[in-house]
């Protein structure tokens, strides 16, 4: 049971680092091509800092599970 949940945590975690990086990737292709305004960008500069925050914490609780 404990390797199925490391297996199940280790997958979800997987799936946020992949959302945040796809995330970062578009807003990096947006700024390349100018199509942003300053405005824009720190709008979502502040929407990727808070899923950074979050990857932090799934990245906590995934040590939780492997290392208790």
């Amino acid at each position: 049971m404990k390797e199925l949940n490391q297996r199940q945590a280790l997958a979800e975690f997987s799936d946020r680092v992949t959302y945040v990086v796809t995330d970062l990737n578009g807003l990096i292709s947006v700024i390349v091509n100018d199509e942003v305004t300053l405005a824009d960008f720190e709008g979502d500069l502040t929407e990727l800092t808070g899923k950074l925050v979050q990857v932090e914490a799934a990245i906590n609780e995934l040590a939780q599970l492997f290392w208790r």
